[in-house]
C-alpha cells in the first residue's frame, strides 16, 4: 500500500470518489457542484487537515481517502 499525502493534483479524483461515496447509500447526501468545491476547498487548504489518501499496491488502484 502507498499512503500519501493528498496533494491539490489529486482534486478531481477526491472530488468524484467523495461524490460517489457520499451521494448513494446509506447517506444519500445531495450536494451540487459549488457546495462540493466549497467542501473539498476548506479540507484541502487547511493547514491542520491531515488528508490522506492511499493506492493499492506499488501505487496502483483507486485512491482511497481517509
Amino acid at each position: 500500500m502507498n499512503v500519501r499525502i493528498l496533494e491539490k493534483d489529486d482534486y478531481k479524483k477526491m472530488k468524484e470518489l467523495f461524490f460517489d461515496v457520499f451521494s448513494n447509500e446509506p447517506w444519500f447526501d445531495q450536494w451540487n457542484e459549488e457546495q462540493l468545491d466549497l467542501y473539498m476547498k476548506d479540507l484541502m487548504d487547511n493547514n491542520n487537515s491531515l488528508s490522506w489518501g492511499t493506492r493499492g499496491y506499488k501505487g496502483t488502484g483507486p485512491l482511497i481517502l481517509y
